[in-house]
């Protein structure tokens, strides 16, 4: 739709896709997060109870993108001033991780001495979940944060909300 108003009328509308994202203000509900932010919760309720492992469902083999959500929105601010093309625009990363990896990095930065089980009776859905971000690499856009250093501050905010009392153990 934003092609053809743009072709139609001119208009500097564009459209984006982002990868899976995570960040401040996240949902942290064990029962309703997306996975970055329900394994920083299960990450940091294993270390306040001592618990030796966490569960994660499936293999823990597939790949997927993961962007702090502040970085996707200053791409978006970027590309609404430098991009003029008609084609669609992905926003990510440019790189995927195993699941396993993500969740060490998380791990890593809450600090919690946890194994990993694994629950295959959980299917690992998609093996790969990865955008082809060549186009905005092209605009000269660069990423601000590293995954580890976007899980830094998206736990930070977990924090703030698990002490003021909105999460539980």
């Amino acid at each position: 739709m934003c092609q053809f108003y743009k072709k139609q009328y001119g208009s500097d509308f564009i459209s984006v896709i982002p990868c899976n994202l995570y960040g401040l203000n996240d949902n942290y509900h064990l029962e309703s997060a997306h996975m970055v932010p329900a394994m920083i919760h299960k990450l940091h309720k294993a270390k306040v109870n001592n618990k030796s492992y966490v569960e994660i469902w499936g293999t823990g083999k597939p790949k997927r993108e993961f962007m702090l959500s502040d970085d996707c929105s200053d791409a978006m601010l970027f590309l609404m001033e430098n991009y003029k093309d008609l084609d669609i625009i992905n926003i990510g990363l440019g790189y995927d991780m195993p699941i396993t990896e993500i969740a060490r990095v998380i791990r890593d930065v809450v600090d919690v001495d946890v194994e990993f089980n694994y629950n295959i009776n959980f299917p690992d859905g998609i093996y790969r979940k990865l955008l082809n971000t060549s186009k905005l690499e092209s605009t000269g856009w660069k990423v601000k944060h590293s995954f580890k250093d976007g899980i830094k501050i998206a736990y930070a905010d977990f924090l703030v909300k698990f002490e003021r009392g909105d999460y539980e153990y």
